[in-house]
């Protein structure tokens, strides 16, 4: 689900990832009946960080569904969401640790998030530049 929504949706990488919730998406269907997943909102740029403005292009993006092909993106995301407990308020969660193939919930409340690791400049020796960067053992017990 994260490779499919990034490749129909990531235009700007993982900026904006802790935003999304389940509301963020909506399943739809096009005049041909075909269904479809697109964002709720325009997703916030560097020029226009107001994502209701209704004068700017749609720029939602959408992930069509693939009838037949096991693979299809709109089926996992829909797994997906019938997986996640109801009150989610994060898209990404950290899956339970222990899941029988009946549960009707797969992932916990708390949501997935990146914690970047401790880092403390290094003085520029014969391998290391100024740049960088070693783990503290003090910072990251």
């Amino acid at each position: 689900v994260w490779f499919d929504t990034q490749l129909h949706f990531g235009r700007r990488g993982k900026e904006g990832l802790r935003k999304l919730t389940p509301q963020s998406f909506v399943v739809k269907r096009d005049s041909a009946g075909t269904k479809y997943v697109t964002m709720a909102f325009n997703e916030e740029t560097k020029n226009h960080k107001c994502h209701n403005d209704r004068e700017r292009q749609n720029m939602r993006g959408a992930m069509f569904e693939e009838p037949g092909n096991a693979l299809c993106p709109v089926a996992s995301f829909e797994a997906y969401l019938s997986t996640l407990p109801e009150s989610a308020k994060a898209f990404y969660h950290h899956p339970r640790k222990s899941v029988k193939p009946g549960d009707a919930v797969w992932y916990s409340m708390e949501p997935l998030e990146y914690k970047p690791p401790q880092c403390v400049p290094v003085a520029p020796s014969d391998h290391l530049s100024n740049n960088s960067c070693s783990p503290s053992p003090q910072l990251c017990s």
